[in-house]
């Protein structure tokens, strides 16, 4: 299983606010409602068939209509037990609960063949609802249009001090972050904080074109701690002292 160092939270980079993190410093960051899913292997081709076929024109319809900002479908590739995700993005908690609410509706009336299809696929799920706290994009650029992989890392965090681990991010962790997007390596970054949810207190997102170039990039990162920010390391792995790694084929991402 991949394990990436805990470390990985942590860069050599001086504390800068960079052009690229101009997201970092906005508050109004979107709400993500992602659903992770456990299926059966066997039959996970024909889920995908199904949200293509009947459930993408009902998110499609929300983002035309502008409850939605974006919306996803992911199949993994390597990690844990969570075989795919489903996200929806909107500005605010309130706005995101309204669409999903809405859009729940609609597929269980107009599409409910092909909503209990895929629940007889994809048995079990996990619902957690994120709030973005820093980003290499702006706030409405936030998981629109994204390349063909996503590197996803799912931290436990001691609560009391969780809000430290956002500070490190921000100030030291994140520029070096936006040097390897703007290097290329990566196509974006992106840190967020548990609204509701599970047992995972803090999100990191790295984006890219390919699985190799994410990891790459991410050795990279690694290289750069152990050379520069061990005491930082350190203090982030003492927060936040237990993860799980995925790697994610963006299938979906919209718009």
């Amino acid at each position: 299983m991949l394990r990436a160092p805990r470390w990985l939270g942590c860069t050599i980079a001086s504390v800068l606010v960079l052009p690229a993190l101009a997201a970092a410093q906005e508050s109004s960051l979107p709400f993500v409602y992602a659903t992770y899913f456990q299926c059966d292997p066997s039959r996970e081709a024909r889920a995908d068939a199904l949200v293509r076929e009947a459930l993408a024109p009902v998110f499609d319809q929300r983002l035309a209509d502008k409850r939605l900002t974006a919306w996803g479908w992911l199949a993994h590739s390597l990690g844990g037990h969570w075989r795919r995700v489903s996200y929806l993005v909107a500005p605010s908690r309130d706005a995101l609960l309204d669409a999903q609410s809405g859009i729940a509706t609609e597929i269980r009336t107009r599409h409910a063949q092909a909503w209990t299809e895929l629940n007889s696929i994809c048995s079990t799920h996990d619902d957690y609802i994120w709030r973005g706290v820093a980003s290499s994009q702006r706030a409405g650029e936030i998981a629109q249009a994204r390349p063909a992989a996503g590197y996803s890392i799912y931290y436990e965090c001691a609560m009391a001090r969780q809000s430290h681990a956002d500070t490190l991010v921000m100030q030291v962790f994140a520029p070096i972050y936006s040097r390897y997007v703007k290097a290329g390596g990566l196509h974006s970054w992106a840190w967020y904080e548990h609204a509701t949810g599970g047992k995972y207190r803090r999100l990191l997102v790295f984006d890219g074109a390919g699985h190799k170039a994410i990891l790459g990039s991410t050795d990279s990162i690694i290289a750069d701690i152990a050379k520069g920010r061990a005491v930082e390391g350190r203090e982030f792995n003492e927060i936040c002292s237990s993860h799980q790694d995925y790697l994610w084929d963006i299938q979906t991402a919209k718009p």
